[in-house]
């Protein structure tokens, strides 16, 4: 099971945003998106999501166009995280993340949407402001809440059902340590058979927790493949205008670690 971009072209107002892009993210792993800012990820993010249309080309979810889907049925398989998601209401956080609960049976006020909301919030380290106004809530802190809201809406006691969760920048305004947890849940979750497709700007933090790193520039694909395929020093230099040594991670092997040299001239 798997979500398809079969080269994927936006245009706006005479602009190429994205290029021929083609893309699979498959049930089971955490693809990582990277690329200099102005290279089209949130643009394909949006695009898979269903938020922007490509100007040619299509994105099907398990081999249906995602035009021809169900706007309840879509929504009960796949999410997606914007980089920032305002309320002008007073809701509290565990009446945000119930809002995820909106397309299943119970609308976010059964039993049973109490408790998924309540388990996503604990996955995201959020129970502990679960009544506090969103509003008055961190960008940070709002950043945890609405993947909490990501994860409720898709949540699913069927483990081997595929869903799709689509983080467009999940980390960017996260502490260390919450960076850390967020993608250590992301991981564990694709693990159990879902789909996860984030925007890292980190390469450090996608060398660690991506099964595959797709590298964007200038609206198209420049490699995918795994991290220690990908992130090598001649590709980053190209893109990034960065140079960088790759050595093995410290304490795990199979992964990989940057430290920077500086910019290129």
């Amino acid at each position: 099971m798997m979500m398809d971009a079969d080269r994927v072209s936006v245009s706006i107002a005479g602009k190429s945003l994205l290029s021929q892009v083609s893309l699979q993210l498959r049930a089971g792993e955490l693809l990582a998106i990277a690329g200099p800012n102005g290279a089209g990820k949130s643009t394909l993010v949006h695009v898979m999501a269903g938020i922007q249309g490509p100007s040619s080309g299509a994105v099907t979810l398990e081999g249906v166009d995602l035009r021809d889907w169900r706007s309840i049925d879509l929504a009960r398989k796949r999410t997606v995280l914007l980089q920032s998601s305002e309320l002008r209401f007073g809701f509290s956080a565990l009446e945000v993340v119930l809002l995820g609960r909106t397309p299943h049976r119970g609308g976010g006020r059964s039993h049973d949407d109490y408790e998924i909301a309540a388990a996503a919030l604990e996955i995201v380290d959020a129970t502990h402001f679960a009544d506090r106004d969103f509003r008055s809530l961190s960008g940070g802190e709002k950043q945890r809440v609405q993947l909490a809201r990501c994860l409720a809406q898709i949540w699913d006691v069927d483990l081997h059902r595929p869903r799709y969760l689509l983080l467009d920048e999940p980390t960017s305004a996260l502490d260390l340590k919450h960076q850390e947890h967020i993608l250590t849940a992301a991981s564990s979750y694709a693990s159990r058979g879902a789909a996860v497709l984030a925007i890292l700007h980190d390469l450090n933090l996608a060398a660690r927790f991506a099964d595959r790193i797709a590298v964007m520039c200038n609206g198209c694909i420049e490699e995918i493949g795994p991290p220690d395929a990908v992130l090598r020093p001649d590709l980053i230099r190209s893109v990034f205008g960065v140079d960088v040594k790759v050595i093995d991670h410290p304490h795990q092997r199979a992964k990989r670690h940057l430290i920077s040299l500086g910019t290129t001239v």
